[in-house]
């Protein structure tokens, strides 16, 4: 009797000793036995520390808008794993996923995949399947030992390089970017989004031989008057586009990395329109502002470092003074706590932290409450997000942050019963 997809998720977890284990000596195998490369379209693989699912997410509303068949592989979930793999903006059904599972199976004889690498073939399967225009890959961890980087893009993007991931990746920014440009091959178009470029990252391109399209020299974005205009090169970096939208939802240099991507994909498309719809994109648990029905303003955000947390202030810095803003932080144990409440300290006028049940890797609420007693801090401490939730006062005068991880917005979206 075929399993189920929860009945395979399980047994995935358990398939390969290590949840995590970088390398390509694996999957590169299983990779070739599938027969997947001849069946791909064109592909754009995305990486960065941050930044990465919405990039890949605007590109895919790009592509819909203009009637192109597009594949989308993100990760992590919010609340199912089928999120994980869309095909034409529609996550799969359950049987394709078994479906692709299995054929896994059949081929990868004593090989040993990772969770993560059973997921990756699975979503390349579905997608050589369905003979699509275009296929976006997020890549899960680093870059150049990702599973993700088994296809050879035609297009590889980082949207930004910062200090995530210490234990596989370690604390040096340097080398976080030589990693992460690993996804970039020889002669394709490489994007960057990253302001602060790492002098590792550029030799990193030269070594590769791959075309560098940089933010702030060969594609921008610029902000006045309540509008955002981007500046877009074609592929040769001879003739510049200028578009003007207002506030985009995502980060603007996400954005840009967006565009950049559409005017090097597809020249014929208009990179006005495609402004206008990447501005209006809104990625679930990013920044995600919730609907409370007239009570304070909710926004919810799945960022857990400290690059994410330097956005987020941004954004909480235009309403200071207009809110009292209240900050529920739950985050992973081997995430920099203290680095991430540092940073958000000067925005934030009072503070919960909590657990989160059920999630072995996460910080206990009273370890989280620590680390804010260190930097200075005082809160209320709970033993999940839903009882931190049913306490904070959701008064009109009142912002409420929710913050910390995945588990961490999925929890406060289903508090607030938010679907996808």
């Amino acid at each position: 009797m075929s399993l189920t997809l929860q009945q395979w998720l399980s047994r995935l977890e358990s398939l390969h000793p290590t949840e995590i284990e970088l390398g390509l000596g694996r999957i590169e195998v299983v990779y070739q036995r599938l027969a997947i490369s001849d069946r791909l379209p064109r592909v754009v693989t995305v990486g960065g520390t941050n930044g990465k699912g919405s990039t890949v997410t605007m590109i895919e509303a790009i592509a819909l808008d203009n009637s192109l068949s597009v594949g989308a592989y993100t990760s992590p979930h919010l609340f199912c794993y089928n999120e994980r793999v869309r095909v034409n903006g529609c996550v799969v059904e359950d049987c394709l996923l078994v479906e692709a599972f299995e054929k896994i199976e059949q081929v990868r004889g004593d090989i040993s995949l990772t969770y993560f690498e059973f997921g990756t073939l699975a979503a390349l399967l579905i997608f050589a399947d369905a003979k699509l225009d275009l296929v976006l890959l997020e890549v899960g961890l680093g870059g150049r030992l990702d599973a993700t980087n088994v296809v050879s893009s035609d297009i590889s993007v980082v949207t930004s390089v910062d200090i995530d991931h210490t234990d596989w990746l370690g604390n040096d920014r340097s080398l976080i970017a030589v990693e992460k440009c690993g996804i970039a091959r020889c002669g394709k178009p490489f994007v960057c989004g990253e302001p602060d470029i790492p002098e590792s990252l550029l030799l990193t391109v030269e070594e590769i031989g791959c075309r560098g399209y940089f933010l702030g020299v060969d594609f921008q974005v610029e902000s006045g008057n309540e509008q955002f205009t981007y500046t877009l090169t074609d592929e040769a970096k001879q003739e510049g586009v200028n578009v003007v939208t207002g506030a985009p939802e995502l980060h603007p240099n996400n954005v840009a990395c967006a565009l950049q991507v559409t005017a090097l994909l597809w020249p014929e498309i208009s990179l006005e329109d495609s402004a206008h719809t990447a501005s209006a994109v809104v990625v679930p648990g990013r920044q995600q502002w919730v609907d409370c029905k007239g009570s304070a303003k909710v926004l919810v955000d799945v960022g857990h470092n400290p690059h994410a947390a330097r956005s987020l202030a941004r954004l909480l810095s235009q309403f200071e003074g207009k809110y009292e803003v209240h900050c529920l932080i739950a985050m992973m144990h081997d995430k920099d706590i203290g680095g991430v409440i540092e940073v958000l300290m000067p925005c934030v006028d009072s503070w919960s932290v909590a657990s989160l049940p059920g999630v072995s890797r996460a910080a206990k609420g009273q370890v989280i409450l620590g680390e804010l007693n260190n930097k200075g801090g005082t809160g209320r401490c709970f033993t999940s997000p839903a009882d931190a939730l049913d306490e904070i006062g959701l008064s009109e005068n009142s912002l409420v942050v929710v913050f910390g991880s995945f588990f961490t917005a999925s929890a406060a979206l289903d508090y607030f019963r938010v679907s996808l």
